[in-house]
């Protein structure tokens, strides 16, 4: 498991979870954090040049639960 201090880096705001009511886990996903090592991260849109992209996120956890979701983005200038 990684350090306690990775965990904000990992859980976005509206993230809870509790012995009552609905659990939600919230990422924010251009963090890393794997093991020991963390670190936040960053899409440099300004690299990429205007257009239309599609933003592939994979995430995957300890007990192997493994999701992926495609989400349409547009740069402009």
């Amino acid at each position: 498991l990684p350090p306690t201090e990775a965990v904000k880096l990992v859980y976005a705001e509206g993230s809870h979870s509790g012995a009552t009511g609905e659990t939600i886990f919230n990422y924010i996903a251009t963090n890393y954090v794997n093991g020991d090592e963390f670190r936040e991260g960053f899409i440099d849109t300004a690299s990429l040049g205007s257009g239309d992209f599609v933003l592939k996120v994979f995430a995957a956890d300890y007990f192997g639960n493994v999701t992926s979701k495609e989400v349409n983005i547009s740069i402009v200038p």
